[in-house]
């Protein structure tokens, strides 16, 4: 495929110049580091280049020159065997150390590689290299891995191209949880292999998404409250289907609005109002409105159910300071999940746990709180702490969809995709008119499929991913992630047409403006369509911070 030659090529004209942190940056982006597509085109070859493993070391002889040294004794040679060189002598002691790594006699390995290394003419610089590469091997599998890295970094220094180095030592480094140095080893290593090396590939997926968790963990703690656009709450609550928050946005009349205020109209036809309530003041003998003064968490109510978003958090406050509130739950609630919405996630975490706390609540309610807890969690990297807190709501109302989608997700996250897909399908199961679930269950398949290179799975997924899109035509998740999934397979004019479907129908969702500028930039290398599509996301919503992080990238190397 035409495709698959140019992109590597693109790729290399386009980061000329750039560091190998930022080039990971752009290979890892999510639909751009293309481990997928790369798999669906070779599944049908075998892969030449080594992988990265424990037992690698290099065992091939290497070609040597001694002068003029012949292989055959001349005709009046004696008996006397001729003196072996210096670097014969490191070529036997490698070749011993290696029988000793088969056995799994590292120690052993290693005084052998350690006398193949004082034996060799520095300046045989490949086989120095290979005796530094395979004594790093063996004191990966005694897990000393300072000593790894040290030998790794020699060898490197001898041979600058030496990818099989650069991948041990990007995996020492890992272990130590240096990822910062671990990607930029394996990216260079991808680069040197052309991107043709399945597993360094998916090493430096695995290396990405674990340093962008970090990363992420480091930043959340120190992030500033931030404004959300009101798109982008009002896609969040409409991932619930029970949601009590979510109920606030349910379409009223003005008439039942203001008497889910506590506004009642009591002016009389006779020109003087009714007093139907002991505390209602009389406006005068004109027929004027008579109200009762709403709650706190009346009014807020109210804002949510205008989109006025600002409001929420100091009216919740004010409801929390009434000790003969009502409605201390919900204002908690409401508060914390507008704090989690605005990044203040420790102030959000401590309203979710007082819920959690009380005794006698509505289960909804409570489940709703604890799966709000469960994924403030999951960003905390406290994934044990997660899961705990979804076990405790699916006690608590084993009958709400919500809890297991949600829960769902996590799984997905932590990469536990037949968990995650049976959580989906429970949560299907509970609300079947609910597209979300249908489709985070199909992204599950998906990725079980490109992980285990299996092609009735990637079937199963395009399929279930056409079925939810016929069944819910209108869900911008299902067109955009499914887009995502054809884009992974190189099928690029496909995924575009899905994106701009998914555009018609949510023309606010900025993110899917994103994903789309980076499917560009992997399909045809193109730089400045990208950046304006990352300008068009903006401006459909200034807070995008995902269009700034990419746009960032880009324009610091430009």
């Amino acid at each position: 495929m035409a495709t698959r030659s140019i992109v590597p090529q693109q790729l290399k004209d386009l980061t000329e110049g750039w560091s190998k942190w930022d080039i990971a940056l752009y290979v890892g982006a999510p639909i751009a580091l293309g481990v997928a597509g790369l798999w669906y085109y070779n599944r049908s070859k075998s892969i030449g280049n080594e992988q990265v493993g424990s037992g690698d070391y290099e065992s091939v002889q290497r070609p040597h020159t001694s002068g003029s040294v012949s292989d055959k004794p001349s005709p009046k040679s004696t008996s006397k065997p001729q003196a072996q060189s210096r670097q014969e002598l490191a070529q036997a002691a490698k070749n011993s150390g290696n029988k000793c790594f088969k056995e799994g006699k590292y120690e052993e390995a290693i005084k052998f590689y350690t006398e193949a290394i004082m034996t060799c003419p520095p300046d045989v610089k490949g086989d120095m290299s290979t005796f530094y590469q395979n004594r790093a091997a063996a004191y990966e599998n005694l897990k000393k891995y300072e000593e790894v890295v040290e030998d790794c970094t020699a060898a490197l220094g001898l041979n600058p191209k030496y990818s099989k180095a650069l991948a041990r030592r990007s995996k020492a480094y890992e272990v130590m949880e240096s990822y910062r140095d671990s990607l930029e080893d394996i990216t260079k290593a991808c680069l040197i292999e052309g991107f043709q090396n399945q597993a360094y590939l998916m090493a430096a997926d695995r290396v990405l998404k674990t340093l962008g968790k970090v990363k992420a963990a480091e930043k959340y703690k120190t992030k500033s409250p931030t404004k959300p656009s009101t798109f982008y709450i009002d896609n969040y609550l409409a991932g619930f289907v029970n949601d009590p928050v979510a109920r606030c946005f349910a379409p009223q009349s003005t008439t039942a609005k203001l008497k889910d205020l506590g506004i009642s109209m009591k002016g009389g036809a006779g020109g003087q109002g009714e007093q139907e309530e002991e505390e209602a003041d009389k406006i005068g003998d004109n027929g004027a409105v008579m109200v009762d003064i709403p709650s706190a968490f009346d009014r807020v109510k109210n804002c949510l159910a205008l989109k006025e978003y600002d409001q929420v958090i100091p009216l919740c406050d004010e409801e929390l300071e009434n000790e003969r509130s009502g409605k201390i739950p919900e204002a908690l609630l409401l508060r914390g999940t507008m704090k989690l919405l605005q990044g203040m996630g420790d102030s959000a975490l401590e309203d979710f746990t007082r819920i959690t706390a009380m005794a006698g609540l509505d289960k909804t309610l409570q489940a709703t709180a604890l799966i709000r807890e469960g994924c403030l969690r999951m960003q905390r990297e406290s994934a044990e702490e997660c899961l705990l807190a979804f076990s405790k709501a699916e006690t608590v109302d084993p009958d709400n969809s919500d809890v297991f989608h949600h829960h769902g997700q996590q799984l997905l996250q932590l990469e536990k995709l037949d968990e995650a897909m049976l959580k989906f399908d429970r949560s299907i199961k509970l609300s079947p008119n609910f597209p979300t679930s249908y489709i985070q269950k199909y992204y599950a398949v998906h990725r079980k499929a490109i992980m285990t290179e299996n092609m009735s799975l990637l079937n199963e997924a395009k399929a279930g991913f056409e079925k939810a899109i016929a069944k819910f035509p209108t869900c911008s998740d299902a067109l955009i992630l499914y887009a995502q999934s054809l884009s992974d397979q190189g099928k690029f004019e496909e995924a575009e047409a899905y994106f701009k479907k998914a555009q018609q129908v949510q023309p606010l969702n900025a993110n899917n403006i994103v994903h789309r500028g980076l499917m560009m930039l992997q399909w045809q290398g193109n730089v400045e369509g990208t950046m304006s599509l990352l300008s068009e996301a903006l401006k459909v919503d200034p807070t995008c911070q995902y269009a700034y992080e990419i746009k960032g990238t880009i324009e610091v190397q430009r």
